[in-house]
């Protein structure tokens, strides 16, 4: 059973699985199902992730990133929990309440618009030498590394939260679809580095080639979530 199919039968027999209507119940009994499942499966084969193969619906994590969004917040380190209840004024029942209700409308999230840029030689060049982002490995963490092997393309995509709009930033490698951990609340912020937000510029330089697309990418590999 996926979280999805777990967060349906919640809503159907909510005391039964979390013993109140509490969105705080909810939480810590959804955080008990995920840390059951890691240990069975090995933290560390899940700390891979298997990749996906359709971008939506998107991995639950992301319910974090539309929380923030919805609500208005600057920053979805919080967590949906705590992003919703505070919205809710505290109140446990109504904050069970809209996070159903939110949570309809993230499982039906679907692209409104594409844009891509195929990268240029100075672009993968950027990645490729770490002149901005980069992952550090070996045995002492002392050795840097791109934080994208061999990349191709970045796409932005913008997602329609009704009423509200955010972008997700997706980079296609030779081997997978890579796909940023955080909504955007523009195409600017998707496309460069503004504040805090850690845009397609930051890890490849000055792109300047976006184009919007008119039909749907085909993400024929495995998607990275």
């Amino acid at each position: 059973m996926n979280i999805h199919d777990l967060v349906q039968r919640i809503r159907v027999r909510t005391p039964m699985y979390i013993g109140a209507n509490s969105i705080s119940a909810l939480h810590f009994f959804l955080n008990g199902y995920n840390f059951a499942k890691w240990e069975a499966e090995g933290f560390e084969n899940h700390a891979k992730n298997d990749p996906a193969y359709s971008l939506f619906p998107l991995d639950f994590w992301y319910f974090h990133e539309f929380a923030k969004i919805k609500v208005g917040a600057y920053s979805s380190v919080p967590g949906w929990r705590n992003l919703i209840l505070k919205a809710c004024g505290g109140d446990e029942k109504k904050g069970l309440e809209t996070f159903f209700t939110m949570y309809d409308e993230f499982e039906q999230l679907s692209p409104v618009r594409y844009w891509k840029a195929v990268l240029t030689a100075e672009n993968i060049a950027y990645n490729d030498d770490c002149q901005h982002c980069y992952r550090m490995s070996g045995t002492d963490e002392t050795k840097r590394e791109p934080v994208y092997t061999k990349p191709l393309a970045a796409y932005i995509i913008e997602l329609d939260l009704t009423g509200k709009t955010a972008f997700l930033l997706v980079v296609e490698t030779e081997e997978t679809i890579e796909v940023k951990n955080e909504f955007y609340e523009s195409f600017e912020q998707a496309a460069q580095n503004q504040n805090s937000y850690d845009g397609a510029a930051t890890y490849f330089g000055k792109i300047d080639n976006w184009q919007e697309l008119d039909e749907p990418p085909e993400f024929n590999k495995p998607i990275n979530m």
